[in-house]
Formats: C-alpha cells, sequence, structure tokens
C-alpha cells in the first residue's frame, strides 16, 4: 500500500473532523462561552468529572504517545513503560496532595491563569512578568512542534506537509476563538473518545507479534542500551512534576465544579492514563516482533507501520487521531497562554482581548511551524524542563504565605539558574543528564525551605 493511495480518503476523513470541531464550537458560543473572562477561560468552573476528565486526558496525551511512545519502546523497550509510569505516579500523588488546595485557593481569590497562583496573592511583580515569559518563550516552540509531528506523519500518506498545518491551525483558531473553554471540552470529548478508541485496536492489531518480540526489549537498558540512569533521570524529572508545572493542565484544575468532581475525574484520568499508556507499548514492542526495520529514529517507526504492516482503514484511522491527539493538545495550551498574555502581561480581563491573543498566537505558531530552525526545537524539547524551577514556588504558596519580595527572589534566582546553564549545557558542556533544570529546581527548593521553616518558626 502506498501513501499516495489514501489522499482522498485522508482529506475526507480529516475534512469530517474539522467540520464536526467547528460546529463544537458554535455550540459553545451559542451557550455563553462569550459571555465573560471566566466563561471564556474556565467554562465558568462548571466541569463536572465527565468533563474535567476528557478536557484533562485529552490536554496531557498528546500525539507523543502514539508516535514516540510507540516508537521509543519498539526501539528501546520496557524503559519507556517505567519512564511513563512514574509519571502516572507522580501525577497521582501531586493532584491528591495539591488538586484541593489549588481549587480552593483559584475560587477564593477568583484565578483566571496559572501565573495568577503564584504572584495574585502576594503581588510579585518579577513572578509576574517572568513567569508569563517563561510560559510563552518555551509553550509556543512546543505547540509548533505538535503540528509540525502529525504533519510530517500525515506526508507519508500522501498529504502535503503545508495543507496539514494549515488545516490544524484553522481548526483550532476557529473553535477556540469562537467558543473558548467549553468549545476546547466539546472537542476533548470527541478527540478522546475517538484515539481511546482507535488506541485498543491500533494494539490489538499488534499484540501478536509480542511473542516475538527482541529479548532485549524486555529488559534494562534495553535496545542499544538506551536506558542509561542518567537518561532515565532526566526523561523521567520534568514528568513527574508536569501536573503542576505546565499551565494547561495546571488551569484546568481551577475549571472542577467541586472538589467531589475534581477527585472523581482525576481518578478517572489516572486509569485511562494507564491504560493508554500500556496499550502503546503493546504496540510497539508487538511491531518489533513482526516487523525489523533498519529505523533509528522513533518518530519514523508509526509512519512506517501506517504505510507498511497496517490495513488501510487503521492506517487512515490512526492518521487522524495522530492530528486530533495533537489538536486537543494545542487548543488548551492555546487558550491558557492566550489568558497569560491578556490577563498576566496586560493586565486586561476582557473577552475581546483574550481572542485577540488567540489569533496573535496563531500567527505567531504559523511562522514557527513553516520556518522551523533547531533553536526552536531546542526550546520544545526543553519546555517540561524549563518549568520545574516553578515547582517548590508554587508548593510554598500553597502551604505558606511567601511576601512579594520572597516570591521575586526565587522565580529571578530560579529562572536565571536555568537560563545560564541551559546555554553552557547546549553550547559549551553537552551532557545527557539535564542539570540546567535539576539545578534550578534544587536551588529554589532550598531558598522556599529556608523562607518556609523561617515563618514557621516566627509563627511558633
Amino acid at each position: 500500500m502506498s501513501g499516495g493511495e489514501l489522499y482522498l480518503p485522508l482529506i475526507a476523513f480529516f475534512s469530517a473532523f474539522m467540520l464536526a470541531s467547528i460546529l463544537l464550537g458554535e455550540v459553545a458560543r451559542r451557550r455563553g462561552a462569550l459571555r465573560s473572562v471566566e466563561e471564556y477561560y474556565l467554562a465558568g468552573r462548571t466541569l463536572s468529572k465527565i468533563h474535567f476528565f476528557f478536557t484533562y486526558f485529552a490536554t496531557t496525551y498528546s500525539a507523543f504517545m502514539f508516535v514516540g511512545l510507540v516508537g521509543f519502546t519498539y526501539l528501546y523497550g520496557v524503559g519507556t513503560l517505567g519512564f511513563e509510569l512514574i509519571y502516572l505516579m507522580g501525577t497521582a500523588a501531586l493532584l491528591s496532595l495539591l488538586a484541593p488546595r489549588i481549587l480552593e485557593k483559584a475560587r477564593s481569590l477568583n484565578l483566571i491563569t496559572p501565573t495568577q497562583l503564584i504572584y495574585a496573592e502576594n503581588g510579585s511583580r518579577a513572578a509576574r512578568y517572568i513567569v508569563s515569559l517563561t510560559y510563552l518563550g518555551f509553550m509556543i516552540p512546543y505547540m509548533s512542534v505538535q503540528i509540525i509531528g502529525p504533519a510530517v506523519v500525515l506526508s507519508f500518506l500522501g498529504l502535503p506537509r503545508e495543507i496539514a498545518i494549515l488545516a490544524t491551525l484553522v481548526t483550532v483558531f476557529i473553535y477556540v476563538f469562537y467558543g473558548g473553554l467549553r468549545g476546547v471540552m466539546y472537542t476533548d470529548i470527541l478527540q478522546g473518545s475517538f484515539f481511546l478508541t482507535i488506541a485498543f485496536l491500533f494494539a490489538a492489531y499488534l499484540a501478536p507479534g509480542l511473542a516475538s518480540s527482541q529479548p532485549q526489549l524486555h529488559t534494562l537498558p534495553g535496545g542499544f542500551g538506551y536506558w542509561s540512569l542518567e537518561r532515565f533521570v532526566s526523561l523521567t524529572l520534568p514528568w513527574i512534576f508536569f501536573s503542576i508545572t505546565n499551565p494547561q493542565v495546571l488551569q484546568r484544575i481551577y475549571m472542577a465544579k467541586d472538589r467531589s468532581e475534581l477527585s472523581r475525574g482525576i481518578l478517572m484520568f489516572l486509569i485511562a492514563g494507564f491504560t493508554l499508556t500500556l496499550l502503546m507499548v503493546i504496540a510497539g514492542l508487538g511491531a518489533s516482533g513482526i516487523v525489523r526495520v533498519d529505523l533509528r529514529d522513533p518518530n519514523q517507526i508509526t509512519p512506517y507501520l501506517m504505510v507498511n504492516v497496517l490495513p488501510e482503514w487503521m492506517a487512515l484511522a490512526l492518521a487522524l487521531t495522530v492530528w486530533v491527539a495533537a489538536l486537543s493538545t494545542l487548543d488548551s495550551i492555546l487558550l491558557t497562554l492566550s489568558s497569560v498574555i491578556s490577563v498576566d502581561i496586560l493586565g486586561r480581563t476582557s473577552v475581546r482581548v483574550g481572542r485577540y491573543s488567540v489569533l496573535g498566537i496563531i500567527l505567531a505558531l504559523g511562522i514557527f511551524s513553516y520556518y522551523t530552525v533547531a533553536p526552536v526545537v531546542i526550546l520544545a524539547v526543553a519546555s517540561s524542563a524549563a518549568l520545574l524551577y516553578l515547582v517548590p514556588i508554587i508548593m510554598l504558596t500553597l502551604f505558606e504565605k511567601p511576601s512579594g519580595k520572597e516570591v521575586s527572589l526565587l522565580t529571578l534566582t530560579g529562572f536565571i539558574t536555568y537560563i545560564i546553564l541551559f546555554i553552557l549545557r547546549n553550547t559549551a558542556y553537552p551532557h545527557p543528564l539535564d542539570y540546567a533544570s535539576i539545578s534550578s529546581l534544587l536551588i529554589t527548593s532550598i531558598i522556599a525551605l529556608i523562607i518556609y521553616a523561617r515563618k514557621k518558626t516566627k509563627s511558633n
């Protein structure tokens, strides 16, 4: 089967899904999505457990699961499962401890943006602008890679890269611009249901190859000796704290109707996340037992399977799934960054300003996606690691009431430490261990603990 044979069916699939997403955006607009800033960004803080589950799940799991994770498992083995399960365990621990506090603080302070969790109570201007710029500087390149990755996959099936990029940008823009968070939530339900279904079918089709998969893939350090301790730590550490450092998932906690709905939605997410992870690992190991190819890039494995191994209907469905998974991540980050620009940077609580911010981000994404250069890719890979210095700052604001000066000190120290070491790591001293993010996390943690201890001593 050649990729070109799938061109017309792929266009039909794309068109149908684009139309459905745009119609859901219009439904959201008619239900009051543009009524207020709180409605536009947080759906009025009324998400039930089902709505919370789908939007949190679809936001968290991107096209990486179907492309990167399958490819990693195919080449490097079960270490990939450990990497993902540690993320899930970290998420479970953090959300059980912190999510109720975050929800309570968001409601009591009427928080809209994730940045406000850090500065709203203490008035730190340094935190307000530095954290906002950190989000923008690292998340926009990350979003562009979310667009480029599926476009490359779809090009294997005959869809031109430029058309895939344009279709993605236009679709996301329309339903986010007109539907706000409600538009995102409705499409997340559609997208999440679709890619969970395809994940089951994809894994089931490749599972018979498990018995024939190579023995080294079932042990550590895995294929090509990939899973060294340093690499494992560098990959897992940022993801352990993903649920509170990445702005789009942190902001979702604000949206739950109440604590009970939040807890149940989180439990549903953890079950679905574990299931999806297991399915993609089964798919990767199963594929390694069915066909061996001389490819060393994990991102090329899924496209190869689509063109050479999977039946036509499944290749089409998987291509659409990769695109849908990217959409469900892009729309959430797009809306969150819009809130950061309009509320945190411009100081405007206006739906109109927020919608224009969406347009501005879409234009920036178009530029990044069409004219990608190496530094953009480096920034995208570093996106989660760059936000690690925020962990102790967020923890301190949740368990104590630091002053504006203390929060400013923490923010400036963490940000400057990371930037300096990041530049050195990628120029003068390349190393598999991400000491830039680890160092910034350790330094801000020590300062935060000193501040916490001093405040406890004074209160006693």
